[in-house]
């Protein structure tokens, strides 16, 4: 479809919208402003027309008052010929976040909305609805249109935009245990009882408490990622007594994942305890080849022979020290980055507990 043709479709649908739905010129804080919509060609107006008159139905149900694009996008292009809307943007071809948000910050609104409508034929019709707060805070619900039933598109599309916005932009903590009701402090201030799911939480390194009555302390760090999909998920089982809880090497699964995040200490303990191991392992073999020669000799006489029978061998003990210290420190280096180490501490009692994904 030719830019005109668009464009004429656009002015029909945003003069249509502004006769069916002239709601209040107020604007203030529960404002949402419609950015004019994209229609493919084949979508027809009438289908577009009930995407609109449906979208605007449900804003006004949710409590906001509607600036519809028969209002927003005249103004717009006045507003852009004053100055005061950039140039950069066609603004009844508003297709991105930047330009949604311009049309956000020109009417003072909480959100824009854009709509798009989509039929590469008739087993393909779609809309998608964009609830945009700012260049980085945009929200999208996608539904297909079966039956020609656009309404139900539209709420489907609506609602899944909506449920993204008020969880609000990544990242988030997602908290889940026992027992229920415990509180959580993130950086010593409260933040929330168990469980929630999807609050967001600044990006970086944080102190994470979890207390409870009559139940141990557990502490967390945390390094949360820069990433508004991300969901950061902590489990706690706070056990009975008046101890603490101390997590050691608690980062998030996906940094666990990574090599180059792993705890030095794993690697630092894991490898002297396997180089130890190593070590004996080597000193046995090179005894068990020497079997039958002499091991120790005292006055010219020979008082020891290696493979010796009596009692234990000592190239057998070095076999066996050598052989576990390899397993040992191989398992601290594979398990260490991918697992858990707690150390719990109470009054009388003092336990170690390791989990981890696998």
């Amino acid at each position: 479809m030719s830019q005109s043709l668009k464009i004429s479709m656009f002015g029909r649908l945003v003069l249509l919208s502004g006769l069916l739905f002239c709601g209040s010129q107020r604007v203030h804080a529960d404002a949402a402003v419609m950015v004019p919509p994209h229609v493919d060609q084949g979508a027809g107006e009438d289908i577009a027309e009930q995407a609109i008159e449906e979208l605007t139905r449900l804003l006004k149900v949710d409590g906001f008052d509607v600036i519809s694009a028969g209002q927003s996008g005249p103004t717009a292009e006045a507003e852009q010929q004053r100055g005061a809307f950039p140039q950069t943007y066609d603004p009844l071809y508003c297709l991105t976040p930047d330009c949604a948000n311009e049309y956000r910050r020109l009417f003072d609104a909480i959100f824009a909305v854009q709509l798009t409508l989509s039929d590469k034929g008739a087993r393909s019709a779609s809309l998608s609805v964009i609830l945009t707060e700012g260049p980085r805070a945009f929200f999208r619900g996608s539904a297909p249109i079966e039956g020609r039933d656009v309404r139900s598109a539209v709420r489907i599309a609506f609602e899944a935009a909506r449920q993204k916005q008020v969880e609000g932009a990544g990242p988030w903590l997602t908290v889940e245990g026992t027992p229920d009701g415990s509180v959580v402090y993130v950086d010593r201030m409260e933040y929330g009882r168990v469980p929630f799911h999807k609050r967001h939480i600044d990006p970086g390194e944080h102190r994470i408490e979890i207390r409870a009555e009559g139940r141990t302390t557990e502490i967390r760090k945390v390094r949360v990622p820069s990433k508004i999909d991300h969901v950061e998920q902590l489990y706690v089982r706070l056990a009975q007594g008046t101890g603490e809880i101390v997590a050691v090497g608690n980062e998030s699964a996906e940094d666990r994942r990574s090599p180059r995040n792993r705890s030095v200490w794993d690697w630092a303990i894991g490898g002297a305890v396997l180089g130890v191991g190593a070590a004996h392992l080597a000193a046995g073999i090179y005894q068990k080849s020497k079997a039958g020669d002499c091991a120790e000799e005292r006055e010219g006489r020979c008082t020891s022979f290696y493979g010796d029978r009596r009692g234990v061998p000592r190239e057998d003990l070095l076999l066996g020290f050598g052989a576990a210290g390899v397993a040992l420190g191989a398992t601290i280096m594979v398990l260490g980055p991918v697992g858990r180490l707690q150390v719990r501490g109470g009054v009388d009692h003092a336990t170690l507990h390791f989990s981890g994904k696998f």
